[in-house]
């Protein structure tokens, strides 16, 4: 049970609880900020987060240059095969013998036996040279979504999903440091956007290619100026032994609910991107 407290009467001295051992009054019940019991604790604990915040967003950097510089090894990689096979189906699909006419009986049917058997290699090869150029492909878009993600500013990301882009444009963005950047302004310039969409698409099955080897010249052109006003090295791009403009390996245009891999083949990278974004809003990286 509490004790009742004594009240002293008129006249009688009030000794202070602290001179009497018996009656201390626990630390506890006077309360102390904590300026009062650690001064300056608050902003050491600022600085200290300030400090965690900015580890954090290192390490965040690192995975995704990493990421980055995963998925476009995995590029040349790919593509260094897709053009070995595309020498080897050129080599395949020169003729074995011109002279026929000369050949006899038994000298024509091993000609048409090592033909046919060139014929299934040829097919083979064909398909090797589709697989390696789509796993190009997919690095490629899955490159640039990484450096828009990296920046870490949801505008970049709906930007991104805002613009049309063909495959060379986003060949582009893949090799360019300064892919958030550019990719907002595009967004922004809507105009200008749609006029280098129609400068580099190739066609997709469906519809008639606009580019032409000039305006594709003058695309790079035009994206190199914008990276440069933004304060970067210009993209050097390397010439590869990739299809012309206006020929694809893969070909067409994607098939209703296609998945991402099917989506990687077509020409317009608009609809990859937009699906690879979905995923990544659902966790699924």
């Amino acid at each position: 049970m509490l004790k009742e407290a004594t009240i002293p009467a008129a006249g009688e001295a009030v000794t202070p609880a602290q001179n009497d051992p018996t009656k201390q009054t626990p630390a506890t019940e006077t309360p102390i900020t904590a300026q009062e019991e650690q001064p300056g604790e608050s902003d050491a604990e600022k600085t200290g987060k300030e400090g965690e915040g900015e580890e954090e967003q290192k390490r965040k950097s690192s995975r995704f240059s990493f990421r980055i510089s995963q998925l476009v090894n995995q590029r040349r990689t790919a593509e260094s095969q897709r053009d070995a096979a595309l020498a080897a189906l050129a080599r395949l699909q020169k003729p074995l013998a011109t002279d026929v006419e000369n050949l006899d009986y038994d000298q024509r049917e091993r000609l048409r036996h090592r033909q046919a058997l060139r014929e299934e290699r040829v097919d083979e090869v064909q398909e090797q040279a589709r697989f390696h150029d789509n796993v190009a492909r997919e690095a490629v878009h899955e490159a640039v979504i990484a450096r828009c993600e990296s920046a870490g500013d949801p505008a970049v990301s709906e930007a991104l999903l805002s613009i049309p882009l063909t495959e060379d444009t986003v060949d582009f963005l893949a090799e360019s440091d300064k892919a958030p950047e550019l990719v907002k302004h595009l967004a922004a310039n809507p105009d200008l956007a749609a006029r280098i969409h129609r400068m580099t698409f190739t066609g997709d099955g469906r519809r008639s290619p606009t580019a032409t080897r000039a305006s594709l010249r003058e695309a790079d052109r035009m994206l190199t100026a914008i990276v440069a006003k933004l304060g970067s090295a210009p993209v050097v791009r390397k010439a590869t032994n990739a299809p012309n403009p206006g020929t694809t390996l893969n070909g067409g245009s994607p098939p209703p609910g296609a998945s991402l891999h099917d989506l990687a083949k077509s020409e317009d990278a608009t609809d990859y991107i937009k699906q690879r974004q979905a995923q990544w809003g659902k966790g699924s990286r």
